[in-house]
């Protein structure tokens, strides 16, 4: 039979100090936003990555540039899909912020499916990047603008992602919690 335990006081967590600051690992920003497949809809979406941005400290320019990457997405997979809806994808850490628009329903799958780059006669070429890796948000050849992704299902996907220059002057503390 086993003994009992008796707990003199509940446990505490030490806090440490605030000179030490770890930067987390993963996304310290997500947004995902699911809308119908309706003509003018790239519009809100764009609208609203620009506003999400802005709301956490990126600097203007770099808004600007993604608002106008997810507008021209969403735009893209409105034409380019049959899908009775898409999502905008939006993801922030501390050393990159990445935007992508896509058909694809995550929700249906167990895992991330196999994103292929497109070329530009429209077929799928092999990717550059290891298996289970996001060839947008890995890319090798740092190659800068909107890369356009299709799995071997047919879904698409359209994104960018650009490099987080660091804290800016309205959020001298650093970006959402990253070191300054």
């Amino acid at each position: 039979m086993g003994s009992a335990i008796q707990v003199g006081a509940l446990p505490r967590i030490l806090k440490s100090s605030d000179d030490e600051q770890v930067a987390p690992a993963g996304p310290l920003f997500s947004l995902t936003l699911e809308t119908r497949r309706l003509h003018g809809t790239y519009q809100v979406v764009g609208d609203l990555a620009g506003a999400a941005l802005g709301a956490m400290g990126v600097p203007a320019w770099l808004v600007r540039r993604m608002t106008d990457a997810a507008r021209v997405a969403a735009h893209h997979v409105v034409g380019h899909s049959t899908a009775a809806s898409y999502q905008l994808q939006v993801t922030a850490d501390c050393s990159s912020v990445t935007v992508a628009v896509t058909d694809y329903d995550d929700q249906m799958m167990a895992r991330p499916p196999a994103w292929l780059p497109v070329g530009s006669d429209n077929t799928l070429l092999p990717s550059e990047v290891p298996p289970g890796v996001d060839p947008l948000t890995h890319n090798p050849n740092g190659a800068d603008g909107l890369h356009l992704h299709r799995t071997l299902d047919g879904y698409v996907r359209l994104g960018c992602q650009a490099s987080w220059p660091g804290p800016s002057r309205a959020h001298p503390a650093g970006f959402l919690g990253c070191p300054p």
